[in-house]
């Protein structure tokens, strides 16, 4: 059931680069902006992860975790794009969707991904499948990616979890989906 969901940190490894010959690299953006934050609100953030297939591994890379207005969120956007064209997926929530058109209007080419209106336990199907298995990567030392280690640990307990919602994006553009076959019902 997803009830007992949880991810765990001894699943990940860290290595200090990707390998030779990666491919299939993109990047997903889950976008958030606060208005007006208030000292009891604690809004979702602007989140982002890179990733690389390379021999069967999925590696992930720079992790990037913000708060900001949302004309400072679609020029970080903008600015990803250009330093790394393989920008691919946005999540496709009400966010996604004002930030979609500030990025068109610049001609910002961003591929919207299409499951935010599903529970992200179930979205995270695939993520925990291989990451259980021991085929995740975290490319960095622990310090860069203490903000993701604390989300999976707080996983699916906690306030926050805009990193996760990269990592079922980047499965899905990875095509690293896992089809349930229907089980058959008995007379």
């Amino acid at each position: 059931t997803l009830q007992g969901v949880e991810i765990r940190r001894e699943w990940f490894e860290f290595v200090p680069n990707l390998p030779q010959g990666v491919t299939e690299q993109c990047r997903v953006i889950d976008t958030a902006w606060t208005l007006k934050k208030t000292e009891k609100s604690d809004p979702d953030y602007t989140a982002s992860i890179g990733s690389a297939m390379a021999g069967g591994w999925l590696y992930l890379v720079e992790p990037f975790k913000f708060r900001k207005e949302l004309p400072d969120v679609v020029a970080w956007i903008e600015n990803e794009k250009k330093l790394k064209p393989r920008t691919r997926g946005m999540a496709q929530g009400a966010g996604e969707k004002i930030s979609k058109q500030f990025l068109d209007r610049n001609a910002i080419p961003v591929e919207q991904l299409a499951a935010e209106t599903i529970d992200i336990r179930l979205r995270l199907t695939a993520f925990i499948a291989f990451a259980s298995r021991g085929l995740i990567k975290l490319v960095g030392d622990v310090s860069r990616w203490q903000a993701f280690l604390d989300e999976i640990v707080a996983f699916p307990r906690g306030k926050h979890d805009d990193l996760l919602a990269c990592c079922a994006g980047i499965t899905q553009m990875h095509g690293l989906i896992f089809n349930a076959t229907p089980r058959a019902t008995l007379p």
